[in-house]
C-alpha cells in the first residue's frame, strides 16, 4: 500500500470521511497517490482538499462514474505555476507520469486521474475531447 508524502488523509479526503475514521489509503487507487506526489516533486507546494473546496481527491457525492469516487482521481491547486504549465509539462514529459491517463483543460485547477484510457487524454468540459497539438496551441 502506498502512502503519499506529500498528501495527508484530510487532504485526500473530506471531512465527513476524516471525522468518521472511515479515511483509509486503500480506498485510493496507488497510481493517482504516486502520480500527485511526483507533481508536487516538480512544481512545489500544492493542495488538493483546501478552504471550502473538500471533495477534490475523494469523492462522496456526484456522478457514480465520477474517477473521483473511485479514488482514481485529484484536482490539485498550485501556488507557483499556471495550470496550463503543469499540464503542458506532463503532456511533453509522459515518462516522468506513467499512471496518468486524463488531464481535465480549461479550469483554473489541476485535474489529474489514471482511468483505463489511452494517455494522455484532454477533455475540456466546453470544448470536448481535444488533441495535444489542439491544447498546446
Amino acid at each position: 500500500m502506498y502512502t503519499p508524502t506529500y498528501y495527508p488523509l484530510k487532504e485526500c479526503f473530506p471531512p465527513s470521511m476524516i471525522s468518521n475514521n472511515t479515511a483509509r489509503w486503500r480506498l485510493m487507487d496507488e497510481r493517482i497517490l504516486i502520480s500527485a506526489d511526483k507533481i508536487r516533486e516538480i512544481f512545489g507546494p500544492m493542495l488538493c482538499n483546501m478552504r471550502t473546496l473538500l471533495q477534490c481527491g475523494f469523492r462522496t457525492n456526484g456522478s457514480l462514474t465520477s474517477q473521483h469516487r473511485m479514488g482514481r482521481a485529484m484536482d490539485l491547486h498550485s501556488y507557483n505555476y499556471s495550470y496550463y504549465e503543469i499540464r503542458k509539462y506532463i503532456i511533453e514529459h509522459p515518462e516522468m507520469f506513467p499512471f496518468i491517463t486524463f488531464l481535465e483543460v480549461d479550469r483554473n485547477w489541476l485535474h489529474i486521474d489514471v482511468r483505463n484510457c489511452k494517455p494522455v487524454t484532454l477533455w475540456s468540459p466546453d470544448r470536448g475531447f481535444l488533441t495535444k497539438e489542439e491544447y498546446l496551441k
